[in-house]
Formats: structure tokens, C-alpha cells, sequence
């Protein structure tokens, strides 16, 4: 399955398109510095079984206690998103803060960085930059037409530009 990525900070956008590869879950898939911030992909596995110990011991604590009381997928993701951070934080030359979420899901960052972080079934993402200005990253799938998907998640500014794009080039 074709993927992929697609970040926003300003001014700047990037996108990268992920190949499949057989990987070993809980490791990292890349690593991109962008005009605007460290873009950390990190492998998960499959299925929504619990995250092992071992795993949950690369957490910080809170972040780990956090994990502990979510369940299934959610549980998965939110440690592949912490693990993804943790290792962006480290591109930066940043210490490792423990990373919680805010009322709506969004990673709180520590001060003087903005970042953002998204998931599908196998893989999370992180994005951190330095500074004030949000950042954003999204990781879609672009074998199957997603109608509708655009109206919901972009700008209008965003969408007219997707507007003026070719059809092949138009994937959302």
C-alpha cells in the first residue's frame, strides 16, 4: 500500500510518498529534516495486542502511565507517536520531556517547540520544529479515493489550490 505524508508549517508545505517495507515493529521507519521541522516515521505492529513492557519502558514515566490505561489500537498508537517524538526530540538536540495529550488529543510540547503527530494501522508520525509557529503532518493512504476527505480537513486556500492541480495529482 502506497502512502503518504504530507506536512505543513509555515510557510512551507512537503510531502513524501512512503513505500511498503517489511519492518520489524517499535523501529524506525525515517527520518526527514524539512525546511520547517524533523519528520520521524516509527514502525508499529499489526494487531492491537498490548504493548510489551520492554516497549513501554522507553517511555517516560508519565508518558508511560498514560499508556497503560489505554487499550487496544489506541494504546499502539499513542506509544508509536511518543516513540516517533522522542526520537525528533533527539534530531533537534532536544532533551526528552515527557509528551501528554490536551483536552482534544493534541501532544502538549515542551516550551519552545511545536509539533504534531498521526497515525495509521502500522505507522505513527511525529513532527517537531522549533518555535511559536504550529506545524502539522498527515499520513494518508492514496490507493483508494477518499471523496469528501479534502472538504473536511483542508482550507479553503488549500482546497483551491488542490483545485488547480491535475487530476493525478489531486490524491485527496
Amino acid at each position: 500500500m502506497r502512502r503518504r505524508i504530507r506536512t505543513r508549517g509555515a510557510p512551507r508545505y512537503a510531502r513524501a510518498v512512503i513505500q511498503p517495507t517489511p519492518a520489524s515493529p517499535w523501529t524506525t521507519a525515517f527520518v526527514y529534516a524539512l525546511p520547517h521541522g524533523v519528520a520521524v516515521g516509527y514502525h508499529l505492529p499489526e494487531g492491537p495486542d498490548p504493548v510489551h513492557p520492554e516497549v513501554l519502558g522507553r517511555l517516560t514515566g508519565a508518558e508511560r502511565s498514560l499508556a497503560e490505561s489505554l487499550r487496544g489500537y489506541r494504546q499502539v498508537q499513542f506509544v508509536g507517536g511518543r516513540l516517533a517524538l522522542a526520537v525528533a526530540f533527539g534530531e533537534l538536540g532536544t532533551r526528552r520531556a515527557p509528551v501528554l495529550t490536551d483536552e482534544h488529543g493534541a501532544p502538549i510540547l515542551p516550551e519552545g517547540l511545536v509539533g504534531s503527530v498521526t497515525h495509521k494501522q502500522d505507522l505513527a508520525i511525529a513532527l517537531v520544529a522549533r518555535g511559536r509557529v504550529g506545524v502539522g503532518v498527515d499520513l494518508e493512504e492514496t490507493t483508494r479515493p477518499r471523496p469528501g476527505v479534502a472538504e473536511r480537513v483542508l482550507t479553503a486556500r488549500e482546497l483551491e489550490a488542490v483545485r488547480t492541480l491535475i487530476p493525478s495529482r489531486q490524491w485527496v
